[in-house]
C-alpha cells in the first residue's frame, strides 16, 4: 500500500509502554515507550512549500539528516529532494518535472528520487526508481551524475 500520510518520524524515549520480550519471554528490566511526533506535513499528498505543519508530501520515500539538524527528504511524486529546516519544508533541489537534469537547485530535474545518504562534506547522493544513475547535490544545491550512465547494466 503507497502510504499517502503525514511524514513521521519516531522519536524513543525511556520510561514505561512498549513492551518488547527477549526470545525466552522475559521482560527487559527497563521498558521503552514510543513517542511519534509529526515533524512535517499535513497528510495531504500533494506538493506545498511551507512552515512545517502545513506543507505536504506527495512521496517522501527516505530522509538523510545532517549534523545540525537539517532534514533531506526524497519526495518522489514531486520529483525532488525537500530540505526541512528553521520551522520551514523547501525545495532543495528538482521539483521542475520528471527526467534528468543536472544544475542547481530547482532547474534540475529527477525521475522518482528514492533513497538518499549524506557524507561528512555535506553532500547528498540519491537512487532514482526509474534511473540507474546515482545523483550528486553539493550542499549548494548543486546537483551533478556521480556514477553510471542512462542505461542500466553493470560495468566499472
Amino acid at each position: 500500500m503507497k502510504a499517502y500520510v503525514i511524514l513521521f518520524f519516531s522519536i524513543i524515549a525511556m520510561s514505561m509502554g512498549c513492551k518488547k520480550y527477549d526470545n525466552n519471554g522475559n521482560k527487559p528490566a527497563t521498558e521503552k515507550k514510543v513517542v511519534v511526533t509529526t515533524v512535517a506535513g499535513n497528510g495531504e499528498p500533494t506538493f506545498v512549500n511551507d512552515p512545517v505543519l502545513s506543507a505536504t508530501f506527495d512521496s517522501p520515500e527516505d530522509i538523510a539528516i545532517a549534523a545540525d539538524g537539517t532534514i533531506y527528504v526524497t519526495d518522489a511524486l514531486n520529483f525532488c529532494t525537500r530540505k526541512i529546516g528553521g520551522g520551514k519544508v523547501l525545495t532543495f533541489a528538482g521539483g521542475s518535472g520528471f527526467g534528468i537534469r543536472n544544475g542547481n537547485e530547482t532547474t534540475t530535474q529527477f525521475k522518482n528520487p528514492y533513497s538518499i545518504a549524506l557524507d561528512a562534506n555535506g553532500n547528498l547522493y540519491n537512487t532514482d526508481e526509474n534511473d540507474p544513475r546515482i545523483r550528486k547535490i553539493s550542499p549548494d544545491g548543486n546537483v551533478s551524475t556521480y556514477a553510471g550512465i542512462e542505461t542500466p547494466g553493470l560495468a566499472d
